[in-house]
């Protein structure tokens, strides 16, 4: 990623074709709008992620303390 930001950086035209091509007139713009694009999209993947997670450790947690009731009352759960 970061190697094509540099390439981009240093293309200042190839930018500029980009940018015509979606109808911004500064390639620069268009640099800015990518970064916005890959923040915003690391920000959905990492609250998904983190929601993952959490759901897992519910489950974890819910089967611990299952467990827990069952030993302490010496309940056996038959499937």
């Amino acid at each position: 990623i970061w190697s094509s930001v540099i390439f981009l950086s240093w293309n200042i035209s190839f930018l500029n074709k980009i940018g015509h091509l979606l109808g911004i007139e500064r390639g620069a713009t268009v640099l800015v709008y990518i970064g916005l694009f890959l923040l915003f999209y690391y920000v959905f993947v990492s609250i998904i992620r983190f929601y993952i997670l959490e759901q897992n450790i519910n489950k974890l947690v819910r089967k611990s303390a299952i467990d827990d009731f069952q030993k302490r009352y010496n309940i056996k759960y038959k499937k």
